[in-house]
C-alpha cells in the first residue's frame, strides 16, 4: 500500500457524521453517528499544537492523516472526529493520491479547563513582553543573559 508506513499511524481516531434520530414525539433530533475507528497520525499544526487564545477559550488545531477505506469514503468537513476522548470539529479534508486523507480539525475548550502544559504556554503568550534593542535583538526583562556584561 502506498503512502505512509503503518507504524506511523499509531493513534486511533473515531469519525462521526451528522445524523438524526426521532424523539418520543416523532420530532427529528440532530445527533452524531459513529462511522468507525481508524488508525491515524495526529500532529499539531506548525510542528506543535497550534494554539489560538482568547480570554474565554483556547482552540487547538491538529492535522490528522488516515488511510482511505470504504468506511470513511466521502468524509466531509461537516463531520467530527474523536481522539483521546476529545471531540474536534473537522475544518478541511484533502484527499491525497496516495490512499490517504489529510484532515484538519480543531478543538475548543474554556480557558479555565486548559491542560497544565497549555497553561504555561498560554500564560507565556498572553504575558510575553519582549524588549527590542536598536539592532533588532530580542531581550527578555530580568533575564540572566541580559544582566551579564561583556569584558
Amino acid at each position: 500500500m502506498a503512502g505512509i508506513p503503518a507504524g506511523l499511524l499509531k493513534d486511533r481516531v473515531v469519525l462521526l457524521r451528522p445524523a438524526t434520530t426521532k424523539d418520543s414525539y416523532g420530532q427529528a433530533i440532530p445527533t452524531w453517528e459513529r462511522v468507525g475507528v481508524f488508525h491515524a497520525m495526529v500532529t499539531g499544526d506548525g510542528g506543535g499544537t497550534a494554539v489560538s487564545i482568547s480570554r474565554s477559550s483556547i482552540t487547538y488545531s491538529h492535522s490528522i492523516t488516515v488511510r482511505k477505506s470504504s468506511l470513511n469514503a466521502g468524509i466531509l468537513a461537516t463531520w467530527r472526529l474523536e481522539w483521546k476522548n476529545r471531540q474536534m470539529e473537522i475544518s478541511s479534508v484533502i484527499e491525497r493520491e496516495d490512499c490517504l486523507y489529510e484532515i484538519t480539525a480543531s478543538e475548543e475548550m474554556p480557558y479555565s479547563e486548559r491542560p497544565p502544559i497549555a497553561e504555561a504556554d498560554a500564560d507565556a503568550i498572553l504575558h510575553q513582553k519582549d524588549i527590542h534593542d536598536p539592532i533588532g535583538n530580542s531581550k527578555q526583562p530580568d533575564s540572566p543573559i541580559n544582566t551579564r556584561r561583556s569584558h
